[in-house]
């Protein structure tokens, strides 16, 4: 979870079938954070938001195998794609707020484990 400027961002784990190891994905989230705001030189809003996604990522590959072993034949391309994949996943629209929908959504927002400031419907590349 982020906390940055009064707002919240947090990013799902990405699902996999199956884990064999999760020794050290905490470490591998941490260094895919900090590898990616490394790699774009700034920690803006969106850029800490896509470094969290990067983490997430990062960490799905640790845990298909032992220890490092699935990181040692890792490939860049192998990143990227399951970044995507993980983007397409996780974006959705909202339907129109009209005739009640805003209502409906607060009264079971919590449901979905949503509460209080942590729902920002825009994503970083539309604010």
């Amino acid at each position: 979870m982020l906390v940055h400027q009064n707002r919240t961002f947090s990013v799902p784990t990405f699902p996999l079938e199956q884990v064999h190891d999760p020794t050290g994905t905490g470490d591998t989230f941490a260094g895919g954070f900090m590898g990616y705001l490394a790699s774009v030189k700034r920690a803006d809003d969106a850029e800490l938001r896509r470094a969290m996604v990067h983490g997430s990522v990062m960490g799905s590959f640790t845990v298909k195998k032992f220890g490092l072993d699935r990181l040692r034949t890792l490939k860049r391309h192998e990143i990227h794609a399951r970044a995507k994949h993980f983007y397409k996943m996780t974006q959705f629209t909202l339907q129109s707020l009209r005739g009640g929908g805003l209502r409906h959504w607060l009264l079971n927002a919590n449901s979905y484990g949503i509460t209080g400031d942590v729902f920002h419907p825009t994503t970083p590349e539309r604010q």
